[in-house]
């Protein structure tokens, strides 16, 4: 699965080198028309720009909305009608919490440069790898940002491990036991 992970946050899988990107959306409802209009224009430039392999990944957690509901439930409110609106906002949270339709998401583009041939695996081919990853990293941030998109490299070994391990736990875990991570 994993085999390396170097220091510039390259991972270097079995047959891939990849590069993880994190990706902070837009509230696109937010926007007016003319504003969504430039961004699916920006969307579809950036379609067309990025021909290169890549995986979209969506993360969806639940969110704990325990410490949140605790300090609204505090409040010290003196106004009746104030407390009452504070109250019917609790409870509006806990219904939502029980149907489970709090969650955040976070979102990564991984990026792909294929291992031409492992048995001949050499510091230049990295090298060759690396500057393709690094080139199609800029064309994503220069298309992606566009749209008003913030992208981030994803490069230090604790971030990148703690995605693997989300996005991978029965494979991760044996994989850091064979090779002491």
């Amino acid at each position: 699965m994993f085999e390396k992970i170097y220091p510039n946050g390259i991972i270097k899988s079995v047959k891939n080198y990849l590069k993880v990107l994190k990706i902070q959306p837009i509230n696109y409802n937010l926007k007016s028309n003319l504003e969504k209009e430039a961004i699916l224009s920006s969307y579809r430039l950036f379609l067309k720009a990025c021909s290169f392999d890549m995986q979209i990944l969506i993360q969806s957690k639940k969110e704990d909305l325990t410490s949140h509901l605790q300090k609204i439930s505090y409040l010290n409110i003196q106004n009746e009608k104030m407390d009452l609106y504070r109250q019917n906002y609790i409870n509006y949270l806990k219904k939502v919490s029980s149907e489970n339709k709090s969650s955040n998401k976070e979102f990564y583009l991984i990026l792909k440069v294929p291992i031409e041939n492992d048995r001949d695996e050499n510091e230049n081919m990295f090298k060759i790898a690396e500057n393709k990853l690094l080139e199609n990293f800029n064309k994503v941030k220069d298309t992606l940002s566009r749209t008003g998109t913030i992208i981030k490299q994803i490069d230090s070994d604790k971030d990148i491990e703690i995605l693997l391990k989300e996005m991978y736990p029965i494979k991760w875990e044996k994989q850091r036991k064979q090779r002491n991570w």
